[in-house]
């Protein structure tokens, strides 16, 4: 074992498991697929304002549709949900809760902790 000094001063222990991994039998839970993901979009929970709406519009053959809702894709998705969030979570981004486009990071330095954060922030 050997500990490598973290950006914030501790330190965090760390073992070359190859050995043992490479004997181990790999436990089998899904992942989810990054196409599922992002159909989970929060674009998708963003109002797009009526003006712009047709600016979103598609054809198929069942019809003529057009989005009310921010869709994945569009340039400024990312920066307008980041914005949108840096607002609402204005009081943990930093230190509770990180922001990355539109994936929120919930970071604690143990279980107890973490539980407590999510229960925070999932009630405010």
């Amino acid at each position: 074992m050997i500990l490598v000094p973290k950006k914030d001063g501790s330190l965090r222990p760390v073992i070359d498991y190859r050995k043992l991994n490479a004997l181990t039998i790999p436990d089998r839970f899904p992942i989810p697929s990054l196409r599922s993901l992002l159909q989970d979009s929060g674009f998708f929970q963003v109002q797009m304002d009526k003006d712009s709406r047709p600016l979103t519009a598609f054809s198929t053959p069942q019809g003529h549709f057009q989005f009310k809702s921010m869709p994945f894709g569009l340039r400024n998705s990312p920066i307008t949900f980041s914005r949108l969030m840096s607002i609402i979570m204005a009081g943990l981004i930093g230190n509770t809760v990180f922001l990355y486009l539109d994936d929120l990071l919930v970071v604690s330095k143990n279980t107890q902790e973490h539980e407590s954060k999510l229960r925070k922030f999932s009630h405010d």
